[in-house]
């Protein structure tokens, strides 16, 4: 029976195979000429933006988002932890309306993401409990819920306690020598106004250390004295790389309050406000020394970075509404990333984004001394709602040289 259709030998088939090869080929060039994206170039440029030095957090979201429309499922999933852990892209119904839809299209990660958000509306209401366990307990119950037995042991090693400050208005004049913020240091009669650049500098806090003894034991830091803090205002470029000091007083026995030099005042944070002080355990932020020492692939980096987001909405006190973090000792509330590697490099002169090895384990000496955040409360602001962290080598404070401390402002 004759068909009408031709016989398809090998020689045509074999032919047809390099037409089509060629067409695809010439679809590539087209594409790469045009300068289209697939949703993974997308996504990788994401990684970039989010991941690198200077990281760039609207520019990871637009290409995230990219992606995402491009059905790329890993930055679906980047978009969805954005929203949920930033606060400027964060928005809780199109996080649940992307994880439903996920889920729907069986993806395991939207699954177990619906779930833990079910299981955290009750927050609320678990929090004193939770706030009130021990270290162990609370870095046990962390690991578990998130999959990462395997490195309890190792994050209990970099977990550090840490003494919270609540701030909140005194009510008549504060007591001598208390921890506070704003208003006038408690001062030694020998005491000299810090100037920096020709400008004296603001007082923003000063730390009673018999006070903070009596919450968190540390056998570096001074049992008694007081710190006094002090920072340029404005904080910009031209004070960035000296504008504070940070005084140290053994004697607190006959200190009076200072009178602040004209040129000092100004500051909106002229209102005396004691700091009641509370033991907080704090977790090493990603991309961080102590972090990457936790030994993580990138699954288990997703599941750690829910884990130390978690921690601080459930198991740790909230600043009063409009109020900030502030904290003495432990690990920083960064922001953007690892400052103790910045700082090591940056006296060195060297680049950061070049690895060296004797650099990097000098930038671990580096400790975290007073973290103050903007503080609607308190008239404070570091650029877009930012913290500025004072830092300290564990040998200077051994040796009481609190004239080497360092600061670092991140901001949003």
């Amino acid at each position: 029976m004759t068909t009408g259709k031709k016989k398809m030998t090998m020689k045509t088939v074999a032919k047809k195979k390099t037409v089509t090869k060629k067409t695809v080929t010439k679809k590539v060039v087209a594409k790469k000429a045009s300068g289209a994206k697939t949703g993974a170039e997308h996504r990788k440029e994401g990684d970039k933006h989010f991941q690198g030095t200077h990281q760039d957090l609207a520019r990871a979201f637009a290409c995230y988002s990219a992606a995402m429309k491009m059905g790329d499922d890993a930055a679906t999933q980047n978009i969805s932890y954005m929203l949920e852990q930033y606060e400027a892209f964060r928005d809780p119904v199109e996080r649940e309306r992307i994880l439903v839809a996920m889920a729907a299209k069986g993806r395991p990660w939207a699954k177990r993401d619906l779930e833990r958000l079910a299981s955290s509306r009750d927050r609320e209401g678990l929090r004193p409990t939770r706030i009130a366990m021990g270290d162990a307990a609370k870095i046990h119950e962390l690991c578990a819920r998130f999959d990462l037995v395997a490195i309890e042991a190792r994050l209990r090693a970099v977990a550090r306690p840490s003494v919270l400050l609540l701030s909140g208005t005194a009510k008549g004049k504060p007591r001598s020598r208390v921890t506070k913020m704003g208003g006038a240091p408690d001062v030694a009669a020998d005491f000299e106004w810090p100037v920096r650049g020709g400008r004296r500098l603001t007082f923003l806090a000063q730390v009673n250390l018999e006070d903070i003894k009596t919450v968190v034991e540390s056998a570096a830091m001074p049992k008694k004295g007081l710190l006094s803090f002090f920072h340029a205002t404005p904080w910009d470029v031209s004070t960035e790389r000296d504008g504070w000091a940070v005084i140290f007083t053994p004697d607190t026995s006959n200190l009076t309050p200072a009178k602040a030099p004209r040129a000092a005042r100004g500051s909106k944070a002229t209102q005396s406000t004691v700091l009641a002080a509370s033991r907080e355990l704090t977790l090493p932020f990603m991309r961080t020394e102590d972090a990457r020492g936790l030994g993580l692939d990138e699954e288990g980096w997703k599941r750690y970075a829910a884990l130390y987001y978690e921690h601080q909405g459930s198991y740790c006190l909230s600043p009063p509404e409009g109020g900030g973090v502030h904290r003495f000792g432990g690990h920083p509330d960064a922001i953007q990333g690892d400052m103790t590697r910045r700082i090591e490099y940056g006296r060195r002169g060297k680049d950061v984004d070049v690895p060296d090895a004797e650099i990097d384990r000098a930038a671990k000496e580096w400790r975290l001394l007073l973290q103050v955040s903007s503080d609607e409360n308190l008239g404070l602001g570091f650029g877009d709602n930012g913290r500025m962290f004072f830092w300290i080598r564990a040998t200077d404070l051994a040796q009481r040289a609190f004239e080497k401390v360092v600061v670092e402002v991140q901001s949003h």
